[in-house]
């Protein structure tokens, strides 16, 4: 008896639990259920996505390598037009970028290094960008300013020569001679400077402490 008792005290004790509790459990497993499919499609929808960038990607750069420089850029602004959050963008637009200073088309090289670097996840390709983009306005605009402004970051990590390299050619170049030697220093004793190129390093080096 005293069994039929519990049963019935735990049935009692359910129907007062779900009366409570059971509208949230409804919601709560319906929207799980649809969390978990949403999650599922997304996921297969940035697969769709990547696999189309990665399809385009493939064209610019199949169209680089054979000189199409209008149809290369005709795929580039598919990849800003559709899939500007993927990485091939910024792959793209580096390659492109680097064809255009080849070809001495500077207006457009700009246009592409802008976009690696605001685009850009990998460190490498910002960092490769802002420093071409960085030596187009120095070396060949004569915005010496703008220059040091494009390279004005902290994280360099390891491209810390190069940085170093660029400013102190700007700092020369604007009478600033203590920061340039600094800023050679720097490179020179940056792990990230080959060895064939430190005597380039040493050149500046020593013509700066002359000055």
């Amino acid at each position: 008896m005293s069994e039929h008792y519990a049963d019935q005290d735990q049935m009692e004790a359910l129907k007062t639990w779900w009366k409570e509790y059971g509208v949230a459990v409804i919601v709560g497993v319906t929207f799980g259920a649809v969390f978990i499919g949403g999650y599922r499609f997304w996921n297969y929808y940035t697969d769709m996505q990547n696999d189309k960038a990665s399809e385009i990607y493939e064209l610019v750069l199949t169209d680089i390598s054979q000189g199409k420089l209008m149809s290369a850029d005709k795929s580039a602004k598919e990849l800003i037009d559709g899939y500007s959050s993927s990485p091939y963008l910024a792959m793209a637009s580096l390659m492109l970028a680097k064809k255009y200073i080849d070809n001495k088309e500077i207006s457009k090289a700009k246009e592409y290094l802008n976009i690696a670097i605001d685009q850009g996840d990998e460190n490498d390709i910002v960092h490769v960008a802002r420093l071409r983009l960085a030596r187009i306005l120095f070396f060949q605009e004569k915005k010496a300013d703008e220059a040091l402004e494009i390279i004005n970051t902290i994280q360099t990590d390891g491209y810390s020569s190069q940085y170093n390299e660029l400013r102190g050619d700007i700092y020369m170049s604007n009478g600033k001679t203590d920061d340039a030697i600094k800023s050679y220093e720097l490179a020179l004793s940056s792990t990230s400077t080959s060895g064939d190129y430190k005597p380039v390093l040493k050149m500046k080096l020593d013509n700066a402490k002359s000055k």
